[in-house]
């Protein structure tokens, strides 16, 4: 009798700790979806984008946070990670550029395009 008790209660306790997982799980893909509406928004008025544009950056940025959240995560050093992040970059700048038009593409360059380099411009302050 004990024996079942013992295992029904570690079997809840498995069950809950689970469950906590799961919520930490989609918590952080809620930001990330946030975080990329919000891109997305932005860049919507900014660079005038029609409505197939608006559907195609949701998932460029939505993939962009993504990336961005799996290397911090991995155990690598700033520099292999900066190096990661300018090639997936790299990568998402050319498909963000199959769906801009030549303006729109300017503009983001303007915009977007120097991100890293403001980031270590703030890094240094």
């Amino acid at each position: 009798m004990k024996i079942k008790l013992i295992l029904t209660v570690f079997a809840f306790a498995i069950a809950s700790f689970s469950f906590g997982q799961s919520d930490k799980a989609q918590s952080a893909n809620k930001d990330l979806k946030a975080q990329a509406l919000k891109l997305t928004e932005q860049m919507t008025s900014y660079l005038e984008l029609d409505d197939n544009q608006v559907e195609r950056m949701k998932g460029l940025n939505m993939s962009l946070m993504k990336r961005k959240e799996d290397l911090k995560e991995m155990n690598v050093s700033e520099d292999e990670m900066a190096e990661k992040m300018a090639a997936f970059e790299e990568r998402h700048n050319a498909t963000v550029k199959q769906v801009l038009n030549e303006e729109q593409y300017k503009k983001f360059e303007a915009k977007y395009g120097n991100m890293e380099e403001m980031k270590k411009q703030k890094a240094k302050k």
